[in-house]
């Protein structure tokens, strides 16, 4: 990580000597929020995909390189449902959660797309960054939503032995590909897709085994029992797991989607040495 930040501040502080004529950008971001996680059956899955808003700014550093900070929301959803696995459909768990991200990127434009003499150009780019994001996931139980996390449904912090209750905010790795088209003017437009690595797998609620009901319910409450297992409501009132039975896949944690459209405004111009003009 230390060695990354160097290599960021290198570019940047190299751009800002080179003096190579730039354009610094801000923009928004409008497109679609999807998850990926215990709760999808798909890579991309357009039954739990929502709209996606967000802002950001992008500072050249030198023809191939951009360094770009973004906030987005969006928010995230999934269900036992709609898979065709009929196991799957038989834990009848669903989540639903928004998300507030920040982060900080590093962009490499793949043609020199940052060069700003070319009347228009077309702008192929990959980027990866790091950033912070809030999420909160909730289930509808008997009409009401309710936040999940406080509930401990795997039995976090039944005993002195338990797993703690997992965090709201934790890091994400965005990675993506994009394309940018310039015009020649001070509006650009683009398309790009990318994926958040996180480091958690609980952005739906569930990651390993189902906990003792019994201990969970006197330590956390019913409610916190009844949306731990949920089989019961689709099997006559019957819950068809135990305790150790597996509730989710821990090897793999839970990630998400931005996917859309970018709309940016051409700030200021730095000619050859020159300072930056408004």
């Amino acid at each position: 990580m230390k060695k990354s930040i160097l290599i960021v501040l290198w570019l940047f502080f190299n751009g800002i000597t080179t003096g190579i004529a730039q354009e610094s950008e801000i923009g928004f971001f409008v497109g679609t929020a999807s998850y990926r996680g215990d709760l999808s059956q798909k890579l991309i899955d357009l039954n739990n995909t929502s709209i996606g808003l967000g802002g950001f700014y992008r500072l050249p550093v030198n023809n191939l390189f951009s360094v770009r900070v973004a906030m987005n929301y969006g928010n995230l959803s999934g269900g036992d449902q709609d898979s065709e696995d009929l196991t799957i459909v038989r834990r009848n768990l669903s989540f639903r959660t928004r998300i507030w991200e920040g982060s900080a990127q590093l962009m490499v434009h793949l043609f020199g797309g940052n060069v700003s003499d070319k009347p228009s150009t077309l702008d192929p780019y990959i980027f990866m960054g790091i950033g912070v994001f809030n999420f909160n996931p909730e289930a509808q139980y008997e009409g009401e939503w309710y936040a999940l996390q406080p509930l401990g449904t795997e039995g976090q912090g039944v005993t002195a032995n338990s797993p703690q209750k997992y965090r709201l905010n934790e890091l994400a790795v965005p990675a993506g590909i994009g394309l940018r088209f310039r015009s020649g003017g001070a509006w650009q437009v683009g398309f790009e897709m990318a994926f958040r690595l996180t480091f958690t797998d609980y952005i739906d609620d569930l990651s390993s085994t189902y906990p003792d009901i019994a201990a969970l319910r006197e330590a956390n409450g019913e409610l916190a029992a009844a949306l731990s297992d949920r089989s019961g409501e689709i099997n006559n009132g019957v819950n068809v797991f135990t305790e150790g039975d597996i509730r989710g896949n821990p090897a793999y944690n839970d990630g998400y989607w931005f996917i859309g459209l970018n709309l940016g405004y051409q700030m200021m111009k730095k000619a050859k040495y020159d300072c930056y003009k408004f």
